[in-house]
C-alpha cells in the first residue's frame, strides 16, 4: 500500500502554521507524508518545486523560498515532506488541482483571523473548499499547537439513515492509520428516543455490516461508542470531553454532489463550536475506498 499524503494549504502567516501542525499531528508515528504546496493567484513566479537552484531565482521567489524553508523547519526528522508553490487563477481551485495531482488523501487549512482563540472562523476559500472539494478537508482552529500526535478521531454522525461515508471513514481511520476512534451519535433535540444505544445508533444510521465492524474494534479497544442527547449543538459539544490531540469528523450534507463536500447548517454550528480541528469528508467517499 502506498503512503498516504497530507497537503498542507500554506500561507505565511498563523493559520498557515496553524494548518502545519495541524498535518504534522496527524502525520507522527504514522506512515504519511506532508506535501506543502503555497497556491499563488496572478503571479510571476515559476511554479514548481522549492527550493529552487540558488542564484537563479527573483527576489519574489528567495522570499518564498525562505517561508517554505522555514515551513519545512516545523516538520519533524522521520515525515516525509515536499515544499512547492502552484499557479493559477483561484486559490480554491489550484488547491483542489495539487491535492488531486498528488494523490493526497487530505487536505488541511488554517482558520481565518478574527475569531475566538482556539475557535474557527470561515474564511472565504475555506468556505469555498467546504462546498466543493473532492478530497477531506481538515481545518485548525486558531493558535493549534498541540505538541503530539492525533490520539482520537470523534466521529460524529446524527439520527437519520445516510452517515455510511462518515462511519467507513472512522473505521478506515482505525484498521489503516491507528486513530483510536469515538464513534458519536448526536441526538439533538428530541430526534430520536432516549433510549436506543451506541450500536444500535450505528447501525440504524449506516448499517448492520458497518455496524458489526464498530463491534469488533470496540471489542479490540480500538474504538468507543456513545449517543449525546441535547437541546442544541453547543450543548451536544459542551457534554462530550476534548483530548487535546483529538479531531472531529463529520460527514457532508445528503444534499451534496457525488464525490464533492457540502457543509449544512447543521455540520457548521458543530465546525464553529466544536474545540478541536475537524475534518469534514466528500459525500460519496466510501464509494472511493473500493
Amino acid at each position: 500500500m502506498s503512503r498516504a499524503r497530507i497537503m498542507v494549504s500554506y500561507i505565511a502567516t498563523g493559520g498557515g502554521i496553524d494548518a502545519l501542525r495541524l498535518a504534522v499531528a496527524i502525520a507522527k508515528e504514522r506512515d504519511m507524508a506532508i506535501d506543502i504546496v503555497m497556491a499563488m493567484v496572478g503571479s510571476d513566479v515559476t511554479p514548481g518545486m522549492y527550493p529552487k537552484i540558488r542564484g537563479h531565482e527573483t527576489i519574489v521567489e528567495k522570499q518564498i523560498g525562505g517561508w517554505l524553508d522555514d515551513a519545512r523547519a516545523e516538520v519533524p526528522e522521520g515525515i516525509e515532506v515536499t515544499t512547492s508553490v502552484a499557479v493559477g487563477d483561484s486559490v480554491a481551485e489550484i488547491i483542489i488541482a495539487q491535492a488531486r495531482q498528488l494523490g493526497s488523501e487530505l487536505i488541511t487549512v488554517g482558520s481565518q483571523g478574527g475569531g475566538i482563540f482556539r475557535r474557527v472562523s470561515l474564511g472565504s476559500v475555506v468556505n469555498t473548499l467546504l462546498h466543493s472539494c473532492p478530497v477531506p478537508l481538515a481545518i485548525a482552529p486558531r493558535g493549534y499547537n498541540h505538541p503530539g500526535a492525533v490520539d482520537r478521531a470523534t466521529v460524529m454522525f446524527g439520527t437519520r439513515p445516510g452517515a455510511t461515508d462518515i462511519i467507513e471513514f472512522g473505521i478506515d481511520g482505525a484498521k489503516r492509520h491507528r486513530f483510536p476512534v469515538r464513534f458519536v451519535s448526536l441526538n439533538i433535540n428530541g430526534e430520536r428516543p432516549s433510549s436506543v444505544d451506541a450500536l444500535g445508533a450505528v447501525e440504524h444510521t449506516a448499517g448492520p455490516a458497518l455496524a458489526g465492524q464498530v463491534r469488533e474494534l470496540i471489542h479490540d479497544s480500538q474504538a468507543t461508542a456513545e449517543v449525546v442527547e441535547a437541546s442544541s449543538i453547543d450543548a451536544a459539544v459542551a457534554q462530550l470531553d476534548w483530548k487535546p490531540g483529538e479531531i472531529a469528523c463529520l460527514g457532508s450534507s445528503r444534499i451534496a454532489a457525488e464525490g464533492r463536500l457540502f457543509v449544512g447548517a447543521t455540520a457548521t454550528q458543530i465546525i464553529r463550536h466544536i474545540p478541536v480541528p475537524t475534518v469534514v469528508i466528500p459525500n460519496g467517499y466510501s464509494n472511493t475506498r473500493t
